[in-house]
C-alpha cells in the first residue's frame, strides 16, 4: 500500500518533541504512523491493518481522550 497523505510526510513538517507534553510523547510514533490525511488513503490503512495493530491504537489513545 502506497500511502501519499501522511501529514508527518510533508517535508516542511517538523514536530518538536519538546513542544508535546512529556505524558503524551510515547503515542507520536502512533500518531505518525495513523496521520493520513486522506479519508480514502484513510480508510485503505484502516481495512488493511490487522486487528491487533488497530487494537494498540485505540489501547494506547483511550487513556488520554480526555486530556487531549
Amino acid at each position: 500500500m502506497n500511502i501519499t497523505s501522511r501529514y508527518t510526510d510533508i517535508p516542511d513538517v517538523i514536530i518538536d518533541i519538546e513542544k508535546i507534553p512529556e505524558k503524551f510523547r510515547h503515542l507520536l510514533p502512533l500518531a505518525r504512523e495513523w496521520s493520513i490525511s486522506d479519508d480514502e488513503e484513510l480508510e485503505e490503512y484502516i481495512n488493511a491493518v490487522s486487528e491487533e495493530k488497530k487494537r494498540e491504537l485505540v489501547d494506547a489513545f483511550s487513556p488520554h481522550f480526555e486530556d487531549l
